[in-house]
């Protein structure tokens, strides 16, 4: 994969939902995810807030709200 032209290594977690796929990236001090709504990305601690955010304004299934905690952790 790909992110704006620099190629990523292998993902440390990912997860499958009937939406999309959950991924988590490590890039340097902060991390990448990509989920089936885009992406979010810059220190863990941003990003972990960010998640918090978007699984509590937004109606996701059981699925994506257990990828979210899995790719959160």
């Amino acid at each position: 994969m790909r992110d704006a032209g620099t190629p990523l290594g292998l993902p440390t977690t990912s997860a499958r939902t009937l939406r999309g796929t959950w991924v988590l990236y490590f890039d340097g001090d902060d991390v990448l995810v990509v989920h089936p709504g885009g992406r979010l990305s810059g220190s863990p601690a941003e990003v972990a807030a960010e998640l918090d955010r978007l699984t509590a304004r937004r109606r996701l299934g059981e699925l994506d709200l257990e990828a979210a905690r899995t790719i959160r952790r």
